[in-house]
């Protein structure tokens, strides 16, 4: 009987050291090994909210976290139990996860938290292009796009990272990001409409490839502009608005768009008042850039124009183009397909004169076309061109009056050069000129260096 009773005294004894210890250290069962057991995997929903973790255990255990987003009750529990996982709705792109791990003495086990994004929407669907529609949203959609090939070719980025190069509002995308294992693109909008440009960059941050993120709720589809046929038979399918145009009202600033040199993927800001203010641009911070002007550089090639898409290259060649060597195909001109230079959507290109040469605006100067002074441009039936200004080749400035309202917007067909290249070196572009006044200028030829406007037509 004493030799029972002294026993239960020495268990008594070692229970009460045990409860009068370091509570930040985990107790061991006196006389065996804690087992601990947890579920492998944890999935939360993307809105936010909780769920349970079912713990198997015969000691005293403790869970804990790293993850902010995450919140755990209890965090310490004796035997068997159950942990409430709380998370906050998930903003980021790809989703994320976090690991509980749980401890019982010298026994350890963790559960994966996964928390999943919305499905992306593929905006390169229909094929890879220079520009992806993305609309305003601030729901979380996230949109996608494969970043591993340089424009709808196959040529590859070596993309490691992805940053915003400039963008029309401090906040326009609200996040953006590289899946390496998907070799995707990631972003989510913010709730206005605008324009960016993002790019791929190698393991050195050098760019690699660019984008242009059209922001907006315009669905080309769905207000296609047809041409008459002309006396070849040709007719081109337009869109009802310029490239990067926020709507397509007349008068509004927002139908400008963007500003293209002759050949590039990329574009510049278009004017930001109808006196051809230069509108704000912004880095991925949201920080103020520098104007166009102001960064403008010398001698582009293809390869700089590549890793510098925020560069405007001033006129420094005597061909007056931005590039050396020069190529006549860079918007499919010659070729007569769809480049990897095009800046328009899959689907969409640059359009080109027919093969017998014809301009695909000629119908504009055989009548029909109604000028609107007090809207600056001019409509076709419900058609609306509006003068866009240029930017200037020499500097890369924006200029939108010489002498009343005018603008100019691309064709990819190159211009004639004169017969004498030794003499008269000069190479040109195609365009469409509209200016203030009765005239209606049709196809005519400018330096490739010079900024315009383009409305693309569909494939």
């Amino acid at each position: 009987m004493k030799k029972s009773l002294l026993s239960a005294l020495q268990l008594l004894g070692a229970i009460f050291l045990w409860g009068c210890g370091d509570t930040d250290e985990l107790p061991v069962a006196p006389d065996h090994t804690v087992r601990i057991s947890v579920p492998q995997t944890l999935t939360l929903r993307q809105e936010g909210g909780w769920a349970t973790l079912s713990v198997a255990c015969d000691g005293e255990w403790e869970a804990q976290t790293d993850a902010d987003w995450l919140d755990l009750k209890p965090q310490r529990g004796y035997g068997d139990g159950e942990v409430t996982v709380t998370a906050r709705a998930c903003e980021e792109v790809w989703g994320r996860e976090a690991s509980v791990r749980f401890r019982g003495g010298a026994a350890e086990a963790s559960t994966l938290v996964v928390q999943p994004s919305h499905e992306p929407v593929r905006v390169d669907a229909d094929g890879a292009a220079n520009c992806y529609l993305l609309a305003p949203d601030r729901k979380g959609t996230v949109y996608a796009f494969d970043a591993t090939r340089m424009g709808n070719s196959a040529e590859p980025t070596a993309v490691a990272g992805i940053r915003i190069v400039w963008q029309s509002r401090p906040e326009l995308l609200h996040r953006i990001t590289y899946d390496p294992k998907s070799g995707l693109i990631g972003v989510t909008t913010g709730s206005e409409a605008g324009n960016a440009v993002v790019a791929a960059v190698d393991a050195g941050g050098a760019i690699r490839w660019s984008w242009h993120l059209w922001v907006t709720d315009y669905d080309p589809q769905q207000s296609l502009f047809s041409t008459p046929a002309n006396a070849h038979g040709s007719v081109w399918h337009f869109m009802d608005r310029n490239l990067g145009a926020l709507d397509a009202r007349p008068g509004s600033i927002g139908a400008a768009g963007l500003i293209y040199q002759w050949g590039r993927k990329d574009p510049f800001p278009g004017i930001g008042s109808a006196d051809g203010a230069e509108p704000a641009r912004y880095d991925g911070a949201g920080e103020p850039l520098p104007t166009v002007p102001e960064q403008a550089a010398q001698f582009g090639t293809l390869e700089l124009a590549a890793a510098n898409p925020h560069l405007f290259y001033k006129i420094s060649y005597k061909t007056n183009d931005w590039t050396s060597p020069s190529d006549d195909d860079l918007w499919g001109g010659v070729s007569r397909t769809k480049t990897k230079w095009d800046p328009c959507p899959a689907g969409w290109r640059v359009p080109l004169a027919d093969e017998q040469g014809s301009s695909p605006y000629a119908f504009l100067t055989e009548g029909g076309a109604t000028w609107s002074a007090s809207s600056r441009g001019c409509f076709y039936r419900n058609w609306w061109l509006p003068c866009t200004g240029t930017r200037v080749y020499e500097s890369g400035a924006l200029s939108a009056d010489i002498g009343g309202a005018y603008g100019g917007m691309w064709i990819g067909t190159p211009g004639r050069a004169n017969p004498d290249p030794e003499s008269y070196p000069v190479l040109y572009g195609q365009y469409f000129f509209l200016i203030d006044s009765d005239l209606l200028f049709g196809t005519n030829k400018d330096s490739r260096s010079q900024g315009m406007a383009v409305r693309c037509v569909r494939e």
